[in-house]
């Protein structure tokens, strides 16, 4: 076994019909090449035309050649490759194969000579194992037939101070008890190591990041067993290296950015780095929209990009764990997996100035058709340039297809290869409360994504005028995001960032990347004295003082440990005396609430605490209301319902402030919807007031409404028209007719671009003295 030797010739048969499908009777065989050498991966094929070469699941643009050579290859060359092989007609694909490109080797040793002569170190504890160098297979076995903790280990000098190499090698092991602290590479007198976790298992790398000290040395060694953990059985270990860790820069300023995570035992999707691609710039038009809807410009994130300045860069990432390793006992277990694998190779998760999204290879498909692994989750700072990482699934990869929005059709029994070798399940792989068709599950896994991504900027939940496939996108109203994209297919379904959330971010440095802050200090808070108090409407009264030098922003309010947001309020100045008024509270008893105060630099700081709150006759309602459609044309009908609203009392009256200016000019009525127009065109924040007959009042949070002026754009190139209209008037139909006064008005067909969200149509006028384009709302 060498270092560098290129990985056994994988053979692959395929029948083809006579005279037609091609045949690949030698495929590519990658394998570990040095850094700065050349790739070659050749195909032998008969009846073969033509030739296209992939890499992690994509067509590389111009490799049509039999032989994909790649000359003074890079780190970034690292990836799994195939051929796509065709006569013209037919084409055949061959198996994949992982080229490694070893970057910056270091330190190696092969053990060809004896290592206790060359600067090896055994050491023993315990009970005496046995020892051997077998120059035969050039490597060290440690036997142990009762419990002990063997290791050989070297001090390895010359290399960079201060700096983080990969430590790895080739490991094997027989009948080892217990596994997990069994056969391991680790950094001498640490507690780092890589563990194969196995008994018994055949010739496997192992991984592992070290550090050297200020000298530039480090401690490495092979051991069986580890530190007061010892274990019996038999430990082989051959063809280590030192290689210079390949460590992804910090960026520049504040910005979102992607790993696929491969583990060693799986391959890429087709087609999952172009699907992220194709959905990082839809998620920013959505963030775009949503805070221009709620008063503060079209601010979005910014995500990384490739050499052209626009493609969103996706690190493909190969790392040395295995699916079952990454899903662990899932959860925030799979999370934790995650983000260490990344760490390990390379990715600086949690770093300054970097949101990850983190998508590993990793789920499994049950034969009852369930999902093992499915995991959405994510969390951050969510102050100054602190950083944040969401993981989810490859099943939600999967379904980031924007096309597949659209497909009405029901997934039951459906055969879906990047979800697994069975047909799918209704209610089964996927969860009762996605839906049951190709486009609720995949809205589900697009709104449950760019959720965690939100939540790794520092958002938190907030179920306020929430409820499934239509609210918010810190809640239920996740999934609903299709609706925001296809308004005139899915008119119940739509996907708000509330308010509260569009306060933190207005001043959060992801969303301000082209500001330069200075600001490194948090505001200060402290709750009142008196703390709480109940209000004479029945709500509690939660009493706080900020400060900050550079200027205050905003404050949310968290109800239960869950630190849901339950009440938000502008900030302004350098220091105030504020309160929040809510009705999530029991009466009587001991809640747990927590302020949240950010400054004008997107600097934070939160305060938990306690309040004893007294007895109330009667608490306030729980206003919760609704708008359909979220955007209207000027005198359209609206209807605001406050129908969702909880009162533990009688006679509920509402009322509503239609501007967002704190007045509520409608007159209490019992009735708790209200149709309303609006003559001018503007972004509105509407709220109810709720009045019971026992003497409360209680207040929605806001929600926003677009009211438009409609608008057709038309430009001509080409001997076309091109029309183009945002995609939200969806209660309008484009038509064209040759005459201006006539009744023949003829429907045509536009599609919808997701990045711009605006529709768009063409018609040809070459030859056509003149045509007329309408919009007509039937």
């Amino acid at each position: 076994m060498n270092h560098h030797s290129l990985a056994p010739l994988l053979w692959l048969l395929q029948i083809s019909r006579a005279g037609a499908m091609p045949l690949i009777t030698t495929p590519p065989a990658g394998g570990s090449v040095p850094a700065h050498t050349t790739i070659s991966l050749g195909v032998e094929a008969t009846g073969a035309a033509t030739y296209q070469w992939r890499k992690n699941g994509e067509d590389l643009p111009g490799r049509t050649e039999p032989t994909l050579v790649i000359p003074s290859c890079v780190f970034t060359d690292t990836g799994v490759y195939a051929v796509r092989v065709s006569d013209g007609t037919d084409s055949t694909t061959s198996l994949p194969t992982t080229v490694t490109v070893v970057d910056n080797v270091a330190w190696a040793e092969d053990f060809a000579t004896d290592p206790l002569s060359r600067g090896w170190q055994l050491t023993q504890f315990l009970n005496a194992g046995s020892f051997g160098w077998d120059l035969d297979f050039r490597a060290v076995t440690f036997s142990h037939f009762s419990p002990n903790d063997s290791a050989i280990h070297k001090t390895v000098t010359g290399l960079l101070p201060n700096h983080s190499y990969r430590f790895h090698g080739w490991v094997k092991g027989a009948g080892i008890s217990p596994p997990e602290t069994g056969a391991n590479l680790c950094q001498w007198n640490t507690w780092t190591n890589k563990s194969a976790a196995e008994a018994t298992f055949d010739w496997k790398h192992l991984s592992v990041m070290v550090v050297t000290d200020a000298s530039g040395s480090v401690d490495v060694a092979c051991r069986l067993g580890f530190w007061g953990s010892t274990a019996s059985g038999t430990a082989s270990f051959s063809n280590l290296a030192l290689e210079e860790a390949l460590v992804v820069g910090n960026p520049p300023r504040p910005m979102v950015r992607v790993a696929y995570l491969i583990p060693s035992n799986r391959s890429p999707q087709p087609g999952g780095v172009s699907k992220l691609q194709r959905t990082l710039p839809i998620w920013q038009a959505w963030y775009r929209e949503q805070m221009e809807l709620n008063g503060f410009g079209p601010k979005t994130f910014e995500f990384e990009t490739g050499e052209d300045g626009i493609t969103p860069l996706i690190h493909v990432v190969n790392i040395e764990e295995t699916d079952a390793d990454i899903r662990g006992s899932g959860g925030y277990d799979q999370y934790s997996r995650a983000s260490a694998a990344a760490i390990n190779a390379g990715i600086p998760v949690g770093g300054a100035k970097q949101v990850w999204l983190l998508i590993a290879e990793a789920h499994v498909m049950l034969a009852e058709r369930s999902i093992l692994g499915g995991v959405f989750l994510g969390g951050g700072g969510g102050s100054g340039d602190e950083g944040g990482t969401a993981v989810v699934d490859s099943t939600a990869l999967a379904r980031l297809d924007p096309d597949l929005l659209t497909d009405t059709s029901t997934y039951d029994g459906a055969e879906w290869p990047d979800i697994g070798p069975y047909p799918l399940k209704g209610s089964t792989t996927f969860v009762w409360f996605e839906g049951s068709t190709f486009s609720s599950i995949c809205s589900a896994a697009q709104g449950g994504t760019l959720h965690e991504l939100s939540h790794a900027f520092g958002l938190s939940h907030d179920y306020r005028n929430d409820d499934n496939f239509n609210g918010n996108l810190m809640f239920n109203g996740c999934r609903g995001i299709r609706g925001n994209f296809h308004p005139s297919l899915f008119t119940s379904d739509h996907t708000r960032l509330s308010h509260a959330a569009a306060l933190v971010l207005n001043t959060s440095r992801y969303f301000n990347s082209d500001v330069t802050y200075t600001d490194q200090t948090r505001p200060t808070v402290t709750v009142g004295n008196p703390l709480a108090e109940i209000t004479a409407d029945g709500r509690l009264r939660i009493h706080f003082s900020a400060a900050d030098d550079t200027g205050l922003a905003s404050a949310l309010l968290h109800f239960d440990t869950g630190q849901d947001v339950v009440g938000e309020t502008p900030l302004s100045g350098n220091s105030t005396d504020e309160s929040f008024v809510t009705t999530y509270f029991h009466p009587g008893q001991s809640d747990s609430f927590g302020i949240t105060v950010y400054d004008t630099s997107g600097n934070r700081t939160y305060v938990a605490f306690n309040t004893s709150n007294g007895g109330v006759a009667e608490p306030a309602a729980r206003v919760k209301i609704a708008i359909t459609p979220p955007a209207a044309a000027i005198n359209e009908p609206v209807l605001l319902s406050a129908f969702g609203t909880t009162a533990a009392g009688s006679g509920l009256q509402v009322q509503w402030d239609l501007d967002g200016n704190g007045t509520f000019e409608t007159p209490l009525s019992s009735n708790l919807a209200l149709t309303a127009s609006f003559p001018n065109a503007g972004i509105f924040l509407i709220r109810a007031k709720a009045t019971t007959s026992g003497g409360t009042v209680s207040e929605s949070a806001p929600m926003e409404l677009r009211v438009y002026q409609p608008s057709l754009k038309i430009e001509m190139t080409g001997g076309s028209a091109h029309l183009t209209w945002p995609v939200y008037m969806a209660n309008f139909r484009l038509q064209f007719s040759d005459t201006l006064n006539g009744s023949d008005w003829y429907p045509m067909e536009g599609t919808t671009d997701l990045p711009s969200l605006l529709q768009k149509a063409a018609s040809p006028t070459e030859g056509v003295p003149r045509r007329f384009f309408r919009l007509f709302r039937p």
